[in-house]
């Protein structure tokens, strides 16, 4: 991808896009991408684009540390952010896989994606029934 390139070439040339993890800006580009292609085949509405103050969901998809601090708190690293301390209300029952932070309603939601093995999977899915 063409754009993965100039996107490393303005990170040496703009402070402000360096300070933003590199597979978080690929995975913008790529939603990016997707969603003109999704619009050129004549598929469902056209990108919006957002509006100041609404900000995206920022996907990241390694180098997450996740830690419990106590019975209702946890503790997450994101690379170049530090840690975010968020509220721990499910079990983590695998490998995190990928990590996504957004803001909807003016509070800021985490959302971890986990790798499970196929038995536990099964079991839990079973349980929900």
């Amino acid at each position: 991808m063409s754009q993965c390139r100039e996107l490393t070439e303005l990170r040496r040339e703009m402070d402000w896009i360096a300070d933003l993890p590199a597979q978080v800006a690929q995975q913008i580009l790529t939603d990016l991408d997707l969603a003109w292609q999704r619009c050129w085949a004549g598929l469902p509405r056209e990108s919006a684009l957002k509006r100041k103050g609404r900000p995206v969901g920022l996907r990241f998809p390694q180098g997450v540390q996740v830690r419990r601090l106590n019975r209702r708190w946890g503790a997450l690293f994101l690379p170049k952010l530090g840690e975010v301390r968020f509220r721990w209300t499910r079990p983590l029952t695998g490998k995190v896989k990928r990590t996504i932070v957004c803001c909807a309603a003016g509070r800021w939601h985490v959302a971890l994606c986990l790798e499970m093995a196929e038995r536990e999977a099964m079991a839990e899915r079973d349980a929900r029934r």
